[in-house]
C-alpha cells in the first residue's frame, strides 16, 4: 500500500513571496490586490485622506510608517503606493468591493480626484550621514521620477536649478579653472568668466552643462533646505502637480534615523506639505534597542511631527497569510477537497478541548488545514513575540 503525502496533494502557491519588497511588487503587478488589510492599514488609510484631503490645517502632515521586523511595512508601502498612482476607476471599483476599504472610499476617492500624483519609491540610504546628503538623494529620485512620468516635457525646475549653478560657479570651494581643463566644459568657454557669464545670461545650454558636470563630480545642486523647497515648488507648478501632489516613500529609511546626529532637515520637510503638496513617507524599521540607544525622548521628537503608524503581526492576518501560501496542486483540487473533508471531520470534535484556541482559527479551519489548529496559533504567537530579531512568519 503507497503512504500518501500532503505533498501530493498541495504545493506552495506560485505568487507567494517570503519577503515583499519592490522587486516583488514589480514581478507580480497585481501583488498589492491582495493585500491583507488589518487594523494598522487602515489606520493609515485615515491618516491618508486627513492629510492629502486636507481635512484639518494640522492634519496636513508627512507618514512615519514603522514597526519590527516582518510586519509588513514594506508591503503596506507598495499598497500606498498603488492606491496613489492606479488610475481613479482602479481604485474606486477596488475600493467600493472591499469590506473594510469601502468605509474609506468617498473621502479618498476626493484625494484622487484633483490629478494624478507623481509618486516616488526609493529604497535604502547607505551611506546618508546628514541632511544635505539626504536632500540630494532626493533631488536625484525626484528628477528622475519626473522625466520617467513626463519624458520630454519634464520640467526640471530651471529657474531654482540657475540659481543652484550660479551658487556653484561663485564658491571658492571649488577651482573652475582645472574643471574646465579636465572636462567638456573647456571645449565651448575658454575661461570660468565666460563661463559665469552665460550662465548669468540664462544661457540653456551653459546652465544644463555645468549642472551636469556638477553632478558628474557628485557636488550636487539642491544641497539644502530652502533650495530643495524652491526647487520643489517650482516643479510641483511647472508639471501640473499643484492640485494633487509628490508623494515620496522613503523604505529602509532605519539607518538615517540611527546614524544621522541632526534630524532638523527631516523633521523641517515633512511640514513643507503645509506649502506645497509634497508629502514623505518614511518606513523605518523600529526596534526596542534603536530607541534605547536613541533615548525614547528624542526619538518620539523626531516623529511628533508626522502621521505615525505602527505596524504589528496581527494573529488574523498570520492566519490569512498562512492559508494563502500554499494550495492544491494542478487538477488535484477535487482529490484535496475530498481528502480535507476527512481531516476536518476527525479533528472539528477536538477543537472544543484545545485552550487558547480562538474562533478565527475555528473559522478558517478548512482554509488552514492540513495544518494543527494549535500549530498555527502557536506560529501566530512566536510571530509576534519574536518580530524584532528575524522575520519569522
Amino acid at each position: 500500500m503507497s503512504v500518501q503525502k500532503y505533498a501530493n496533494y498541495l504545493e506552495v502557491s506560485p505568487l507567494f513571496e517570503s519577503v515583499v519588497d519592490i522587486n516583488a511588487d514589480q514581478r507580480n503587478p497585481h501583488l498589492w490586490q491582495e493585500y491583507i488589510v488589518g487594523e494598522d492599514m487602515e489606520a493609515l488609510v485615515e491618516c491618508l485622506c486627513q492629510s492629502l484631503g486636507n481635512e484639518a490645517p494640522d492634519l496636513r502632515r508627512s507618514f512615519w510608517v514603522h514597526g519590527s521586523y516582518g510586519t509588513g511595512k514594506s508591503y503596506a508601502a507598495i499598497f500606498v503606493k498603488h492606491l496613489l498612482e492606479e488610475p481613479p476607476e482602479t481604485i474606486n471599483a477596488f475600493m467600493a468591493n472591499h469590506q473594510v476599504l469601502s468605509a474609506y472610499r468617498s473621502r479618498f476617492m476626493k484625494c484622487r480626484q484633483n490629478g494624478d500624483y507623481l509618486v516616488i519609491w526609493k529604497t535604502g540610504c547607505t551611506g546618508i550621514r546628514s541632511g544635505d546628503m539626504m536632500l540630494l538623494e532626493a533631488e536625484k529620485a525626484v528628477r528622475e521620477a519626473l522625466i520617467a512620468k513626463f519624458g520630454d516635457k519634464a520640467d526640471l525646475g530651471t529657474g531654482s536649478l540657475l540659481n543652484a549653478v550660479k551658487a556653484k560657479l561663485n564658491s571658492s570651494m571649488i577651482a573652475w579653472e582645472n574643471v574646465l581643463e579636465n572636462t567638456t566644459l573647456g571645449d565651448d568657454y575658454s575661461c570660468v568668466d565666460e563661463l559665469r557669464a552665460k550662465v548669468e545670461s540664462g544661457d540653456l545650454k551653459a546652465l544644463q552643462r555645468t549642472a551636469a558636470v556638477i553632478r558628474q563630480y557628485g557636488w550636487g545642486l539642491i544641497d539644502n533646505l530652502e533650495t530643495f523647497e524652491a526647487w520643489i515648488a517650482e516643479v510641483i507648478d511647472a508639471n501640473g502637480l499643484a492640485k494633487s501632489g509628490i508623494f515620496f516613500i522613503w523604505d529602509e529609511f532605519t539607518e538615517y534615523v540611527n546614524h544621522c546626529d541632526d534630524h532638523t532637515v527631516m523633521q523641517q520637510l515633512s511640514e513643507f506639505c503645509k506649502v506645497k503638496p509634497f508629502f514623505m513617507l518614511y518606513v523605518v524599521h523600529r526596534s526596542d534597542e534603536m530607541v534605547d540607544s536613541m533615548g525614547k525622548e528624542r526619538y518620539q521628537t523626531i516623529t511628533h511631527r508626522f502621521h505615525t503608524v505602527e505596524f504589528h503581526i496581527s494573529a488574523d492576518a498570520s492566519y490569512d497569510l498562512i492559508a494563502g501560501s500554499f494550495g492544491p496542486r494542478p487538477g488535484m483540487d477535487a482529490h484535496w477537497q475530498e481528502e480535507r473533508r476527512a481531516i476536518v471531520k476527525e479533528i472539528r470534535p477536538s477543537l472544543p478541548d484545545m485552550v487558547g484556541l480562538d474562533d478565527n482559527i475555528t473559522e478558517r479551519i478548512e482554509l488552514l488545514c492540513p495544518m494543527h489548529p494549535m500549530t498555527i496559533k502557536l506560529l501566530a504567537r512566536v510571530a509576534e513575540s519574536y518580530a524584532a530579531a528575524q522575520r519569522t512568519l
